[in-house]
């Protein structure tokens, strides 16, 4: 009869490996700064010594343990509330690093380290189905009832992964200036064994009689050991030397790539991705098919004593063993395949104060295993009094659960350099009885009951170089010759700042890093050149060292103000600063200009131009004449005269008149028109004839009335009506001084009414005129209401009113004198002055 343990038992027939290495890392490491393995974190980080050298193994070892579901005090309370508190997978993990060589050597600002490391892992995943079945047996109770047969198990996350490879790998970091660091790490692989299957089916069926497994799946093995199937029997042999064990059974290769940042004195910004890379497993590689359909007796119930006492069954493993192989559609296979090397991101910040003897870290930390994302972030006070002695306490947010807490100590005692470090320290314990794994031991041990993980590292180094280093620049107390040089700064071999281009201000302080020597004895606390004058060209090279602000941007290379067009004025002078070479300027730097009208000299071809003419100029300075008729715009109070007067204009640019008539000589046909003849000729300069009586307008007294030249061009009065006219001089009597008209007037006043009513283009000027006999006023006035009795007598008549007009002229105009009474008599008389009504004459009776 054989003794299995279940789990073991479990494990056997359904290995199933996570196709992807990966590794824990202990976060409060990266804040150990005299540790010499920080590099391993973030490959931009240089040790602190100038050599190191680790001892195989104890340089630098790291172990991880933990679980993702369970603390161990889960055993001491009620199974039901643990079995409700697990995920559906649990994951087991383990993992070990250590090394076999490990040495480092700064070379000035550079670091180079090599090292070859042995990596373990292990992961184990646990269905919760398996837990239900280990914590409370087969039967399940439904629906209030307990029920024995056919409870199916559902354990097809059940999964076991493992691998172990060597690592080999250089280093490399530089200090690029007092800010900015990189480094990168270039990685062999060497793979000594590997478990990788995929697992599609696992189903247990409990019974009282009967218990049945169901499960499918496919396993990859590359490793030392060889496996066949033979006769669908599996088999398998060990290596027939030691030496065989050390074989690679697997090649790769990864890259860790990282910088860091100082953009203030006080505060580092660190990023680092490491395991950028795979694994190609080809050596002793065995793919194999299983399917399995076993039914056994005898199992009824499963405690937790059945997991750790084993079930007690001769036929199970010989019968597991015989299905184990027989795959109906799958058979042994060599073919390659590959693992990942799980990648991480480190991603930190950290903030020192007194000379970073105490410092605040945060690391956020990122691992991607599977496509899935593991985060933790941990926060760091990190405290360096001196040197020699580093102490680091952190607290992880993410996981541990209560145990949260790290811790890590660095020291260096002579030549030797020792830390240890860890994250999720177990502070909680309890005293643990054997019994529960063993029931025949009473021991009682204590066990960390509040933790679910625990990472562990730590090293032993002999290093040389920076035994006393009180600004921890990387060289010693003994010969640093600026034993005060801030955290971070890039020193040369003396322990002093490096000043590159050599002009006393060192690098980490110099803002103009590449002055050259000329300019050592002109620069200020910056490190750059001076430029007192301000005009952009330092002082060093300046010729002109005093430039005025109104040149800035307008001098040369050697800082003096240029003159581009060279007149001699300099360009921030210069008005015109396109000035031809040559060319005579003023004091402003504008050509010379002397008739003043904005076409210089050099250009004027009438350089006299006087001032009048200013703005009708052409581009040649000269008066401009527009209408080209010889007599300038400026002077031209005609500037539009047409082109058939040109040469017959006069001083003003305007057509001459000779005649004077309003008709310019170009036009006029009659040039010799008289004066009196002024305003009655045509558009061609000739006096009209408007009536066309032969008798000129201006000679013509009627000129819209066609009459006789002997008539002075009006219609000729007939003889009888002048000498009705001449009758009524003295024919019209008035009561004495009065106007009223005397009976004795009515016949020729009707005489006349009728003349006039016969005529109608007569028109009447009716004129009363007395002797000088009286006053002048009365006369006067008698004189015009006599006129005026008679106009309203031949109104009365019949007579227009708008025919005549009545006007009194006193004793003004006297026929003869008034020396006698016969002449008085003469003298007091009523005229009639006949004119013509002047008729429109168009233009088609001219």
């Amino acid at each position: 009869m054989r003794r299995i343990h279940i789990f073991i038992l479990i494990l056997s027939i359904s290995i199933f490996s996570v196709p992807t290495t990966h590794a824990q890392q202990v976060n409060n490491l990266y804040f150990l700064e005299n540790a010499p393995v920080r590099h391993y974190l973030n490959p931009a980080f240089q040790p602190l010594s100038g050599f190191y050298l680790g001892f195989p193994v104890l340089g630098y070892t790291q172990f991880g343990v933990g679980n993702n579901s369970f603390t161990l005090s889960s055993l001491a309370t009620p199974k039901l509330d643990v079995f409700q508190s697990l995920k559906q997978t649990t994951n087991l993990h383990s993992d070990i690093q250590f090394n076999i060589l490990d040495f480092g050597f700064r070379n000035k600002d550079t670091y180079w380290s090599f090292g070859i490391t042995e990596k373990v892992n292990i992961q184990v995943g646990l269905p919760k189905h398996l837990f239900e079945l280990m914590m409370f047996g087969a039967a399940r109770e439904v629906n209030g009832e307990v029920q024995y047969e056919n409870n199916i198990f559902d354990l097809k996350t059940l999964s076991l992964g493992a691998q172990a490879y060597t690592e080999a790998a250089l280093g490399y970091s530089k200090l690029l200036n007092e800010k900015w660091s990189v480094g990168a790490k270039l990685k062999f692989l060497y793979g000594t064994g590997n478990l990788s299957a995929r697992f599609d089916n696992f189903e247990l069926v409990t019974g009282v009689d009967q218990w049945r497994i169901k499960a499918n799946g496919i396993l990859n093995i590359s490793s030392p050991i060889k496996i066949k199937i033979v006769d669908d029997s599996l088999s398998y042999s060990l290596p027939s030397a030691v030496t065989d064990y050390a074989k690679p059974y697997g090649m790769g290769g990864a890259i860790d790539l990282g910088f860091t940042y100082k953009p203030l004195s006080f505060l580092t910004i660190g990023l680092a991705m490491n395991d950028l890379g795979f694994i190609r497993w080809n050596k002793n590689v065995n793919q194999i098919g299983f399917g399995m359909d076993y039914t056994f007796n005898g199992v009824d119930t499963l405690t937790t004593n059945d997991l750790f006492n084993g079930i007690n069954t001769n036929a199970l493993v010989d019968t597991i063993a015989s299905n184990f192989n027989k795959a109906k559609d799958i058979n042994n296979d060599t073919k390659a395949y590959f693992t990942n090397i799980s990648p991480r991101i480190n991603a930190s910040a950290e903030i020192g104060v007194l000379k970073n003897s105490i410092s605040l870290g945060l690391l956020s930390s990122t691992q991607i295993i599977n496509s899935v994302v593991y985060q933790d972030i941990t926060t760091s006070l990190n405290l360096r009094p001196i040197n020699w002695f580093n102490l680091a306490l952190s607290y992880s947010l993410f996981n541990g659960r209560t145990s949260n807490i790290g811790a890590g100590i660095g020291m260096r005692i002579g030549m030797f350099n020792t830390f240890v470090t860890a994250d999720y320290v177990p502070v909680n314990y309890t005293r643990f009885p054997i019994s529960v794994f063993d029931p025949n031991s009473s021991d009682i041990i204590p066990l960390p009951y509040k933790t679910d993980r625990v990472n562990l590292a730590l090293g032993f180094n002999i290093v040389f170089g920076n035994k006393q280093d009180k600004d921890k620049d990387g060289v010693s107390n003994r010969i640093d010759k600026c034993p005060d040089t801030p955290h971070g700064v890039i020193v040369d071999k003396k322990g002093c700042p490096i000043d590159t281009d050599g002009d006393r201000v060192y690098d980490f302080l110099d803002k103009c890093p590449d002055t050259p020597k000329e300019a050592y004895s002109n620069i200020d606390a910056d490190g750059c050149p001076i430029d007192t004058d301000g005009d952009g060209v330092f002082d060093y090279l300046d010729k002109c060292p005093g430039t005025v602000p109104a040149a800035y941007g307008k001098v040369d290379e050697n800082g003096c103000p240029k003159d581009t067009d060279k007149d001699g004025i300099v360009d921030y002078l210069d008005k015109c600063e396109a000035t031809p070479e040559g060319v005579m300027v003023d004091s402003l730097g504008c050509p010379l200009d002397e008739d003043g009208d904005n076409v210089p000299d050099y250009l004027d071809k009438c350089p006299a131009t006087p001032i009048e003419a200013r703005g009708l100029i052409d581009s040649v300075g000269c008066p401009i004449d527009k209408d080209i008729d010889g007599v300038y715009d400026y002077l031209d109070l005609c500037p539009n005269t047409p082109a058939e007067a040109r040469g017959n204009v006069d001083k003003n640019g305007c057509p001459k008149d000779t005649d004077q008539d309003g008709v310019a000589d170009y036009l006029d046909k009659c040039p010799d028109t008289p004066l009196e003849a002024k305003g009655t000729v045509d558009a061609n300069g000739c006096p009209r004839d408007t009536d066309g009586d032969g008798v000129l307008d201006y000679l013509d007294n009627c000129p819209r009335l066609a009459g006789v030249a002997s008539n002075k061009g009006c219609p000729e009065i007939k003889k009888e009506v002048r000498m009705l006219f001449q009758k009524a001089l003295q024919g019209i009597q008035f009561e004495t001084a009065k106007w009223i008209i005397k009976p004795v007037s009515f016949k020729i006043l009707d005489d006349v009414a009728k003349v006039l009513a016969e005529n109608p283009t007569y028109l009447v000027e009716i004129q009363g005129h007395t002797d000088n006999v009286g006053k002048k006023a009365a006369n006067q006035l008698l004189s015009e209401n006599r006129a005026k009795a008679v106009r309203d007598y031949l109104i009365k008549k019949g007579i227009d009113e708008k025919r005549m007009t009545s006007n009194g002229y006193g004793d003004t105009k006297p026929v003869l004198p008034n020396t006698n009474a016969k002449n008085k008599a003469k003298n007091r008389r009523v005229e009639f002055v006949v004119s013509f009504e002047e008729v429109k004459i168009v233009e088609e009776e001219l």
